[in-house]
C-alpha cells in the first residue's frame, strides 16, 4: 500500500488553505521526510567528523611515538680554553638546541609573561600572597 493509496479517499476534501486535504498532507509528510533528511546527513556529517578526529588523534599518536628526540651536544671548550664569554656563548648555544619555551602567568592573570621580555616584580608576588593571606583571614572554618 502506498501513501497515495491511503489519501485517494481525501482527495476531493479541501483543507484550510484551499488546497485538497489530500495535497496538505503529502506537504506535510514532505517536510517531515525532509527533517528526517536533515538529521540524516547531519549524524553522517558528525560520524565523519568524529572518525576523522580519532584518525588523525591515532595519527598523532603514532608519530609522537615514532618520533626520535636527539639532543644535540656542542664541542665544549677545555679547561685550559675556557673563558667566562666562551662558557656563556657555549651555554646559549647549547641552550638553542633544547625545544623549551619558558613563561609564567601570575595567578588567573592572562598576560604570558617571558623572560627577556618583561621584569619579574616581586611586588606581583607580595601581592599575590598578602591578598591569600587577607582572604584566609576573613574565612573561618
Amino acid at each position: 500500500m502506498t501513501t497515495m493509496d491511503i489519501l485517494q479517499p481525501m482527495s476531493g476534501q479541501q483543507g484550510e488553505q484551499g488546497l485538497p486535504l489530500a495535497r496538505q498532507l503529502l506537504m506535510i509528510m514532505d517536510v517531515g521526510d525532509e527533517d528526517a533528511a536533515i538529521k540524516e546527513k547531519a549524524h553522517i556529517l558528525i560520524e565523519d567528523v568524529i572518525r576523522d578526529a580519532k584518525e588523525h588523534l591515532r595519527d598523532l599518536q603514532e608519530k609522537e611515538r615514532e618520533a626520535e628526540y636527539i639532543i644535540q651536544n656542542i664541542q665544549w671548550a677545555s679547561c685550559k680554553d675556557f673563558t667566562v664569554e666562551r662558557g656563556q656563548q657555549q651555554i646559549e648555544e647549547y641552550m638553542s638546541t633544547l625545544p623549551v619555551e619558558v613563561f609564567f602567568i601570575l595567578e588567573s592573570n592572562r598576560l604570558i609573561h617571558r623572560p627577556g621580555q618583561c621584569r619579574f616584580r616581586e611586588k606581583w608576588l607580595k601581592d599575590i600572597i598578602e591578598s591569600k593571606r587577607i582572604l584566609m583571614d576573613s574565612i573561618t572554618f
